[in-house]
């Protein structure tokens, strides 16, 4: 149902652009300009749709601010209504298509840290934690060496790697008051699973919800059973993650 509500939701906005556009568009390219699968998967202007709740509050929400017209005028005769109409609906349109791709950078970026970390995890061979001494502490030159191999993915920012130094600063001070011959404090499971065993391919398939605030954004998936949340930022005009963990 809310799946037929949104493509009628479509329909209604493709119609004004159509019933409003002067042009010699045939009804065959403007009913190209919107097509669903018997799935439900959409696209518009040849660009698949994700979700678009928003695109039908918006498309309600300009209706209802529209002057009313009298009666005894079809609202297809009033030109410069729908030619106001045209120039928010297409905007709309163009900000929520906006929005899905969005959504699928995070997505893609999600998926793309587990896909390069997984093997990353089984085979890096740089072990920053020294164990020397009477109790464990941090090799900070070997950190910097392994975060940087997380920097250079391209799916991790600034803030990200400022969050793990903190993180391992954090566990280095649990560490001086612990056995070193006993499973020290955040080393007992890995940081970015929450697990000491797991599914990789639930990590990099699973569906990706995101809510998205400008430049920022939350997201939220379900991997190996159980739900993880992750941060996002965009630097320089890319999607990149700025938190992740078992301490979400």
């Amino acid at each position: 149902m809310q799946k037929t509500i949104l493509f009628l939701s479509l329909l209604a906005a493709v119609f004004i652009l159509h019933a409003c556009n002067n042009s010699s568009t045939s009804d065959a390219e403007a009913n190209a300009w919107i097509t669903a699968d018997q799935e439900g998967h959409m696209t518009l202007l040849g660009k698949p749709v994700a979700t678009l709740e928003d695109l039908q509050a918006a498309l309600y929400d300009t209706i209802s601010r529209m002057d009313p017209l009298p009666d005894s005028i079809p609202v297809y005769f009033k030109g410069e209504v729908l030619m106001g109409m045209r120039g928010e609906i297409r905007t709309i349109i163009a900000e929520s298509l906006a929005r899905a791709d969005a959504r699928k950078a995070c997505e893609a970026v999600i998926h793309g840290f587990y896909t390069w970390y997984g093997p990353f995890a089984e085979t890096t061979e740089i072990d920053f934690v020294d164990d020397a001494g009477a109790h464990l502490k941090l090799d900070t030159l070997k950190l910097d060496a392994y975060l940087g191999k997380f920097k250079a993915t391209g799916f991790v920012g600034e803030a990200f790697m400022q969050g793990q130094k903190a993180f391992y600063r954090n566990c280095e001070k649990l560490w001086q008051n612990e056995p070193k011959d006993e499973p020290p404090s955040c080393l007992d499971a890995d940081p970015y699973f929450c697990a000491q065993d797991w599914d990789l391919a639930s990590w990099t398939k699973a569906p990706v919800t995101v809510d998205l605030s400008g430049e920022e954004a939350s997201a939220a998936m379900e991997a190996d059973t159980r739900v993880h949340h992750f941060n996002l930022v965009k630097e320089n005009g890319k999607w990149v993650i700025s938190k992740l963990g078992c301490d979400m």
